[in-house]
Parts: C-alpha cells; sequence; structure tokens
C-alpha cells in the first residue's frame, strides 16, 4: 500500500495523463455567430479593420474646429455657420473649415476638417442657420478617435478565449457572420469572409453594425 501514499502535484498527474494519451483531432464546421457563445477559440482574432472605423462624437451637438470656439462664452459666443445635419449612420457630405459647423447626433461621424464637438446645452440654434457657442472646446474633446476600440491588425481575442457576450459583439462589429467550429463546441476559428457588411449580409456604410443586437442575442 505504499503507493497509496504516493501523492503527486497536479501538474505531474497531467503530464503522466498525456504521455500515454492525447486528445484527437477535432472536427470543423461553421456555426452563426448567434449560436458561438461559451465556445472557446482556436487561433488569435486579429481586427482587419479600425473600430470605430471613422472619428465620432460622444455628445450631441455640433461638430467644429476646436479653435474656432476658443474664447467663447454666454456673454461673448462664437457665431459660426451650420452646414449641415449629420444623420446617425450616414457619412458626413461636408468638409469644414473656419466659421463652419454640423449639427451631429451622439455617436454620429465626424466630417472632415472637425476636430471636436460642443455639446448642444452649450449652444443655441438661430433662424438664420447660425448657432452661437457659449462654451470653448479642446482639440479631441468629446469625440471616439477612429480604431480607439479596436485598431486594425491588434489582437481582439487571444486563442482560448471562451466567447462571452460582449466578445460576440464585438466579432458582430467587425461583421462576423459565422464562426468555424472545432469538436463539439470546444474550439472556433472565425471567418472574416463577410466583414465588409452587415451581419445579415446586407451592405452598409459608415461605421455600424449590429453589435448592440447580437451582443443581446447572446446574453441568457
Amino acid at each position: 500500500m505504499d503507493w497509496f501514499f504516493q501523492v503527486k502535484t497536479v501538474e505531474e498527474a497531467l503530464k503522466t495523463l498525456f504521455s500515454h494519451w492525447s486528445p484527437p483531432p477535432p472536427q470543423v464546421e461553421l456555426v452563426h455567430l448567434t449560436e458561438c457563445r461559451t465556445r472557446v477559440l482556436g487561433a488569435d482574432v486579429r481586427s482587419n479593420e479600425d473600430i470605430p472605423p471613422h472619428c465620432r462624437s460622444t455628445v450631441d451637438g455640433y461638430a467644429v474646429l476646436a479653435k474656432d470656439t476658443f474664447g467663447a462664452s454666454e456673454s461673448l459666443p462664437a457665431i459660426l455657420q451650420v452646414v449641415e445635419d449629420i444623420p446617425m449612420g450616414s457619412l458626413p457630405r461636408r468638409k469644414l473649415t473656419a466659421g463652419l459647423a454640423s449639427k451631429i447626433p451622439t455617436g454620429g461621424i465626424l466630417p472632415d476638417g472637425a476636430d471636436a464637438c460642443v455639446m448642444i446645452e452649450h449652444t443655441e440654434s438661430l433662424l438664420d442657420g447660425t448657432v452661437l457657442i457659449m462654451k470653448p472646446v479642446s482639440p479631441g474633446e468629446n469625440v471616439i478617435q477612429k480604431g480607439e476600440d479596436v485598431s486594425a491588425g491588434s489582437l481582439l481575442l487571444p486563442r482560448g478565449s471562451r466567447l462571452r457576450p460582449p466578445d460576440v459583439g464585438a466579432l458582430a462589429a467587425l461583421g462576423v457572420c459565422q464562426v468555424r467550429q472545432k469538436g463539439s463546441g470546444t474550439r472556433v476559428l472565425l471567418d472574416f469572409a463577410l466583414r465588409a457588411k452587415g451581419i445579415d449580409g446586407t451592405q452598409i456604410s459608415g461605421y455600424e453594425r449590429e453589435e448592440y443586437t447580437h451582443t443581446q442575442v447572446a446574453t441568457p
């Protein structure tokens, strides 16, 4: 019975196990994104694009050139000409130069030339198409920069990660529609074939994809 008292560590036991046995290579099958939660990645996942692919606003208000607002106050506001109302999910049509502004929603794409956004609470819209800016902003203020969430080429999910609802949402943001699953839901490899389209295969503009929808679908 002496062998009964020869205790081994977990590492030693695993080494002994795998010296006599190795798992068979898993088979590969395609699985839709909505069905891949809790499965484990079989390879590193790197982003093929910047997320977001454009600078965007974090507030409802006006996209501006920050230098146009320097020194602005309630008693002496800066006056800018509004040239566009940017709809959510649409690419801006006008480039901003000195003295111009574009109305923008939270999450809206910044027009070329703009480098900051002013909160709508610090503005007053006039009937002649101008807007009063009553508080200055600095460059980059109230703006999410291009690639701030995920930069192109960066590691998004490492091999061995078990997919959680936020991970599924991140994959949806990249336009991933299907994953390659290896063996009984244990490992998956991502398929980026549809990354340039919406998650349902439809072509989209700007940066929006169904990240929120598929995060919710993946949540119990």
